[in-house]
């Protein structure tokens, strides 16, 4: 026997000792439990074993008593506050020996009402009495039981207490801390930190909230795991929602961010820890951002300079000017950008600096460069710069001579119009604006996209609205213009605006798939797991598209929630192309798979097909098509799909095909995608499709 099951032991034999030589007046278990509720007479009085008191307990609770069943726990529980010591101690061997009962039985609300019991004991209790270590014990064996089963809101209102004591915000001894401390390790570890993880990014509404403030709650014991999964997390819609935990967390995830810095991540976690930095708005971060600013890859570079704009200190201007001689060339116009404010003269000095050597910097970011310095030095107060740029035209510096290129940018800046100082409109004048008239292109376009798209801006603010749609760019593509080619690892979402985009699958089978119109919206399943498009698109005519970057959905994470999780719900709806074409390619009749029948708009049979597993706005489903029965059938007809949700109730929903892929070797299989046009309102990993028929 190991040292708890001795100490158990001995705790059960004093237990039935203490309630067989007590002198008060015998009361047996087996009468009504009011003799122990509503009389002067306690369950520890009682000349049984507890453990006939947890039986008749047990038996409260399958009878539905659930009342009295708490109060009989309470009543032993309330010995454990008591000032009498041996009161305590003999209170704590019943509870501790009921909670045995309890675990041995995994009755959730009985380990509810004694982990409650425990704590409570926990937090008064001012001494290192018998017994405290096992409690402790039982008490974290207790709440893993509850974490197994799911019940993560009551572990949080348990925990909390127990973190106070950790902490010193409940005053205790130095040991008992010490002890208390086990119990935090032991519902931190691995396993458990896992199941709340997927529990938060399961998404499932409560659980969601639950486990996410719990993850919270545990603070510096769950930061290497969130960041270990956000590293492995292959899904970018995960990845956000881990970002935004973390971020939530603050100051106390620092020390874990930057040993995992140290540890030399893949350059995305680097990107993701500095973005959480920029949140913190912590100055004293910019000792680790800093070696970042040249990184390989230009992303972590951007973020690096994104972390310099949102600190807000007395000696940025020193930051700034250090980044901007040790950052990578296409990153330099970026700082410079933020330096030209700061009319100083060690500013003015250090954009001289660069412009004279500006030859030394890459080709491909020369111009931006020179068009950055050069501005700035220009409109400096002391009307020195265009002597010096002529002079670095003139070749009289230590650099020597500029190259054709450098020279007929430096050239350009004469001819561009001056930085002029702000000046307040006349009190009877007012700035021009464009009338509908003068850009009616552009206003028609902006209508059409909200218009289009209401259902996501009815569900923002004004100025909500406004935020969002100042974070798309558009861009404009000719007939047959590729706008995405198969293979390609583009981080947009678009919007079509304007024209038509059809699909090219580039392979030797027969599709018709629809192409994609005005309001439509695809590459959500792209933008959010960072994988290669399995198709090409092209214009099918004069296109016009709103690109949203993933960029800017990250600058949403952190300045507006709201906006990100409404704006990448919509989209999850909207969009279904790539996740179609997929379901599709991979849906194949096999044997082994269930079937389901296809009928005709009268009712009679066509074939069985093969489903694919629905999602939110559409499925895909296979068959050996009949000789004689030509595909393109099937081409622009509208569906009935019929489910079963949790194995009992039907819902119907109606689509449309949204494409055909037909191979007539070796047996003529035919594949359609369906677009649902009504929404499902149900959990979609609850529903089995049952059957399918054409409405017309």
């Amino acid at each position: 026997m190991n040292s708890q099951e001795i100490e158990f032991t001995r705790l059960r034999h004093l237990a039935d000792r203490l309630a067989t030589t007590d002198n008060q007046p015998a009361l047996s278990t087996k009468q009504r439990p009011d003799l122990f509720l509503h009389t002067g007479n306690k369950p520890l009085k009682s000349p049984e074993p507890i453990e006939v008191i947890a039986q008749r307990i047990l038996r409260l609770f399958s009878q539905d008593d659930t009342a009295n069943a708490q109060m009989l726990i309470e009543n032993i529980a309330e010995g454990t506050l008591s000032p009498s010591l041996a009161v305590r101690e003999q209170s704590l061997i019943s509870l501790s020996l009921l909670c045995e009962k309890a675990l041995s039985e995994n009755h959730k609300k009985m380990l509810s009402i004694i982990s409650h019991s425990f704590v409570k004991w926990l937090e008064q209790e001012t001494e290192f009495i018998s017994g405290y270590e096992f409690i402790c014990s039982q008490l974290a064996t207790c709440l893993e039981k509850l974490l197994s089963m799911g019940c993560f809101l009551l572990v949080l209102h348990l925990t909390l207490p127990i973190k106070d004591i950790i902490t010193g915000a409940n005053k205790k001894q130095k040991i008992q801390r010490r002890i208390v401390a086990r119990i935090f390790e032991r519902v931190t570890q691995i396993q458990y930190l896992k199941k709340i993880t997927n529990s938060y990014l399961s998404r499932e509404s409560e659980q969601t909230q639950a486990a996410k403030r719990l993850l919270q709650a545990y603070g510096s014991k769950s930061t290497p795991f969130l960041l270990e999964t956000l590293e492995k997390s292959p899904l970018k819609e995960d990845r956000f929602m881990l970002l935004e935990l973390l971020q939530s967390q603050g100051q106390e995830a620092i020390p874990q961010m930057l040993g995992c810095l140290h540890s030399k991540p893949p350059w995305y976690l680097i990107r993701n820890i500095i973005l959480l930095m920029s949140a913190l708005k912590d100055e004293s971060l910019y000792s680790h951002v800093k070696p970042y600013l040249d990184h390989e890859d230009i992303r972590v570079q951007q973020e690096a300079v994104h972390f310099l704009a949102t600190i807000h200190v007395n000696n940025r201007t020193d930051r700034l000017l250090e980044a901007v001689t040790i950052c990578g060339d296409e990153t330099k116009p970026q700082i410079i950008q933020m330096l030209s404010p700061l009319k100083e003269t060690r500013v003015h000095s250090t954009m001289q600096n660069i412009l004279k050597n500006v030859e030394t910097y890459n080709p491909k970011y020369r111009e931006k460069i020179i068009s950055a310095t050069g501005s700035y030095i220009l409109n400096y107060p002391d009307n020195s710069g265009k002597d010096f740029l002529e002079e670095l035209l003139a070749g009289n510096n230590s650099t020597g001579g500029l190259q054709e290129t450098s020279r007929a940018a430096i050239k350009k800046l004469f001819t561009a119009p001056c930085e002029a100082p702000f000046k307040p409109y006349p009190v009877n004048s007012k700035p021009a604006v464009q009338t509908d008239k003068e850009r009616p292109d552009k206003i028609r376009l902006v209508k059409n996209h909200i218009n289009q798209h209401s259902s996501l801006y009815n569900a923002l603010s004004q100025e909500e609205c406004k935020t969002l749609y100042r974070s798309f760019t558009t861009k404009t593509w000719k007939a047959n213009d590729i706008i995405v080619k198969k293979g390609d690892v583009h981080s947009f979402l678009y919007f079509v605006e304007q024209g038509t985009v059809s699909l090219d699958f580039e392979e030797e089978i027969t599709a018709e798939i629809s192409p994609l119109k005005q309001g439509d919206i695809f590459g959500y399943e792209v933008f959010m797991d960072g994988s290669e498009w399995p198709v090409t698109l092209r214009a099918a005519e004069h296109s016009t598209l709103f690109l949203f970057d993933q960029e800017e959905l990250l600058r949403l994470q952190q300045t507006n929630e709201h906006i990100r999780s409404t704006f990448i719900n919509y989209c999850r709806q909207k969009d279904c192309i790539i996740s179609l074409y997929r379901n599709t390619r991979f849906c194949l009749p096999q044997p082994e798979k269930p079937v389901i029948p296809f009928n005709d708009s009268t009712g009679e049979l066509i074939s069985t097909v093969t489903p694919s597993d629905p999602f939110s706005n559409g499925m895909a489903c296979c068959f050996h098509l009949p000789e004689g029965i030509d595909y393109s059938l099937f081409a622009n007809r509208r569906f009935s799909v019929t489910f079963i949700h949790n194995k009992q109730n039907t819902v119907k929903v109606n689509g449309y095909t949204a494409g055909l892929i037909f191979a007539e070797q070796p047996e003529r299989v035919l594949r359609i995608m369906v677009k649902f046009t009504t929404r499902i309102l149900t959990q979609i990993t609850d529903l089995q499709c049952s059957a399918i028929s054409l409405i017309n």
